[in-house]
């Protein structure tokens, strides 16, 4: 399932053709209007919920899927009666791993949540059909806030009852660099990540407190961009600002 979206030079058959030859008979591809990294995603997984599956797999168009692995993976979150089971990701080109995941077993489920990949993403069919969780289009790239989708909506997820557990499989290979790594480069990013903690936490309190913990944690990695008041100024106007 194939869903892609922006402005097009050609006719929109030429594009559905071309996405046929490059995956497959198999595929379907939907064309989006308009742009939103969340909105696309939603529009491939209300399509992918017409299918019959057991589990629906996040892919973005810069990985490297392990067929395999993946399928391995969906096998051991259907039996361990996972709804999102939380994968590993690898480097393209490298024996090492896309990112620490030390510890991860001891994590909680918010824990998961604030650390996930949405390629590290796999989601029981069932549970999304009944709970008709989505992401939230004011989050991710090309949207008001460019960030913190997959948060959201896997604390929507835990919300509803869902089991969340890591699997210790490596899915896919991704670039060593990721877009996902840089959350203070620009004042919009950090926002974004303030309005992500509301949003997922529902509470101005809670947000704050993070926000704070955030800020010292990670204060490492851009203290030479920009000064902790100012990085924990950003963070609380995207708290303040968004509602639910």
């Amino acid at each position: 399932m194939i869903s892609c979206q922006g402005a097009r030079e050609k006719p929109s058959q030429i594009y559905k053709e071309a996405g046929e030859r490059i995956f497959g008979g198999n595929a379907e591809v939907f064309l989006l209007e308009g742009y939103g990294l969340s909105r696309n995603r939603n529009n491939a997984i209300s399509n992918a919920l017409k299918l019959e599956s057991d589990y629906i797999y996040v892919a973005d168009d810069d990985i490297e899927i392990k067929e395999s692995s993946l399928l391995a993976a969906a096998v051991e979150c259907l039996n361990s009666s996972i709804d999102i089971g939380i994968a590993k990701v690898g480097q393209i080109g490298s024996s090492e791993l896309f990112k620490n995941y030390r510890n991860r077993d001891a994590r909680s489920k918010f824990g998961l949540a604030f650390s996930a990949s949405s390629v590290e993403l796999l989601i029981r069919t069932n549970f999304l059909k009944k709970n008709q969780i989505e992401f939230d289009e004011r989050f991710g790239l090309g949207s008001i806030y460019p960030s913190g989708e997959e948060f959201i909506f896997i604390l929507d997820s835990i919300r509803a009852g869902a089991t969340v557990k890591a699997v210790d499989v490596v899915v896919c290979d991704h670039e060593a660099i990721s877009s996902g790594k840089d959350f203070y480069s620009d004042e919009k990013l950090i926002v974004a990540k303030g309005a992500m903690m509301k949003r997922g936490t529902k509470s101005i309190v809670v947000s704050l407190i993070l926000g704070v913990l955030f800020s010292l944690k990670k204060h490492r990695e851009y203290k030479q961009t920009i000064g902790f008041f100012k990085f924990c100024f950003n963070l609380s106007k995207g708290i303040l600002k968004i509602g639910h």
